[in-house]
């Protein structure tokens, strides 16, 4: 099964919002890094999560945020804000850190990738 299908049918992603996600990310040349339960999954045996968590520098995150407006609810947390759209069972969270690390820059690792389903 690949990535697309896996993410699709596990979160019941009828409106395709982890692709429209991901490739606004992209299109936006946003340095995001995969934290949480996906960025695990890279390294041992998969766990089934609904939730992607990136950590985005703080003013990526205002700089990035007014793309999203428009398809995805948008709920500001004291250190993150929460993606949710319609017709998916995905959450999307936006964890703001102060500087991304350039070490921790993975928009063009083979994670990223995956996500990017090409």
């Amino acid at each position: 099964m690949r990535a697309r299908t896996f993410w699709t049918v596990m979160a019941a992603d009828e409106s395709g919002a982890i692709e429209r996600l991901v490739q606004r990310l992209a299109d936006l040349c946003a340095d995001y890094c995969v934290v949480g339960g996906e960025a695990v999954n890279a390294y041992v045996e998969p766990l089934v999560s609904l939730d992607l968590d990136l950590a985005i520098a703080a003013a990526e995150l205002h700089r990035i945020l007014p793309a999203f407006a428009s398809d995805f609810r948008i709920e500001h947390l004291r250190h993150s804000v929460n993606l949710e759209a319609d017709n998916s069972a995905l959450r999307s969270s936006f964890d703001s850190i102060p500087v991304m690390p350039p070490s921790f820059r993975v928009r063009n690792t083979a994670l990223c990738s995956a996500l990017r389903f090409r």
